[in-house]
């Protein structure tokens, strides 16, 4: 029973932070959606579609440090997360500059060229990603060890500057208001949640 009530708050929680993180990465499309067109919804989704290629290679790097992160104890699993952390930037950065030479081509070839106002929210969406980056990694150093609650406070942090940007920037800005709320957002999630691995490790 003991062992159900801890898997039940440890799932309570990582759910919670799931739902967080669902809605920061998500939310926007549908603001998006409210204040501007359809059509400006297609080019915002693409947009997003194409910085998904960032953040999924760096998501399947956290989903296999994970069981890692458990099996460590804390100093070890402190500078795993810096050395991997070091090593992902880094990788996905180059990932992103071949994203930034390629995606208006890209663009043009699997959308067509009406379709190239998509290619300037990519560009600010690229930086956002990486934050992204690091606060998984983070996140997943943080889980392993059962510590979610300051999960919960990242992605609530990044969660409210989402919202306040999105209706302050995209009646203004359009989907480029959009792009720079979303960036400023996981940006803030990723230094919240920095900041305590520091003061911890």
């Amino acid at each position: 029973l003991s062992m159900f009530k801890g898997a039940l708050q440890y799932g309570f929680l990582a759910f919670t932070c799931g739902i967080m993180q669902l809605a920061n990465l998500r939310l926007d499309l549908f603001l998006v959606g409210y204040f501007l067109s359809v059509k400006e919804v297609g080019y915002y989704a693409i947009a997003v579609a194409l910085s998904n290629f960032v953040l999924r290679a760096s998501k399947s790097v956290s989903t296999v440090l994970f069981p890692r992160y458990c099996s460590l104890d804390e100093q070890k699993s402190n500078k795993l997360t810096a050395t991997i952390g070091r090593h992902s930037v880094f990788l996905l950065s180059m990932l992103s500059i071949v994203i930034i030479c390629f995606g208006n081509p890209l663009i043009h070839l699997l959308y067509g060229k009406e379709y190239a106002f998509s290619y300037k929210p990519l560009l600010i969406l690229l930086p956002g990603v990486i934050a992204l980056t690091i606060t998984g990694l983070v996140y997943g150093n943080f889980m392993g060890k059962g510590n979610l609650k300051i999960g919960i406070y990242a992605f609530f942090v990044s969660l409210v500057f989402t919202v306040t940007l999105d209706l302050l920037l995209i009646p203004l800005w359009g989907i480029v208001g959009a792009a720079i709320a979303s960036s400023i957002s996981y940006g803030a999630g990723a230094l919240v949640i920095s900041r305590r691995y520091l003061e911890e490790s």
